[in-house]
């Protein structure tokens, strides 16, 4: 009974992180939106010669921060799922069911991409996140059963 439970959290932390990014960042989200309503009715504007200098403005203003800053909290939220997912795996468990458990990780990572989505995030990127946190996870795992067999001994 433990270990389906154990399971569930795992594949739910993802899932629980990724709505809280989702709902924390509405209003970081909603000025994004603005700004990419701007930059569509720039570019869509039919007047060319009053569409170089704001559009220019645009860009040099700062606006693409909060682009970055939702992008840098949803790699932070990855990572902190995934090391929090680590610590749910006790050091006890055999070796393939830490592993499995890493996996079930990975599966709740990549549902919560799909079912949620982790801020502004592609798939690329959202790759590169995920695999930094299985290192994350897999290096908490293996670190805590480490210490724990030498403390045995």
């Amino acid at each position: 009974m433990k270990l389906v439970v154990r399971y569930l959290l795992v594949f739910g932390v993802p899932l629980l992180a990724s709505m809280l990014l989702f709902y924390g960042c509405v209003p970081l989200r909603a000025e994004a939106h603005h700004i990419s309503n701007e930059w569509l009715s720039l570019a869509l504007s039919s007047h060319e010669q009053d569409k170089g200098a704001p559009f220019a403005a645009l860009g040099k203003d700062g606006h693409t921060k909060i682009f970055r800053k939702i992008e840098h909290l949803a790699i932070f939220t990855i990572l902190l799922a995934s090391f929090v997912c680590a610590l749910i795996i006790t050091p006890d468990l055999s070796s393939e069911r830490k592993l499995n458990l890493l996996t079930a990780m990975v599966v709740g990572l990549c549902f919560a991409e799909f079912a949620i989505g982790f801020g502004l995030l592609n798939w690329l990127d959202f790759g590169k996140a995920a695999a930094a946190g299985s290192v994350l996870a897999g290096s908490v795992v293996w670190l805590r059963s480490t210490v724990m067999r030498k403390q045995t001994r």
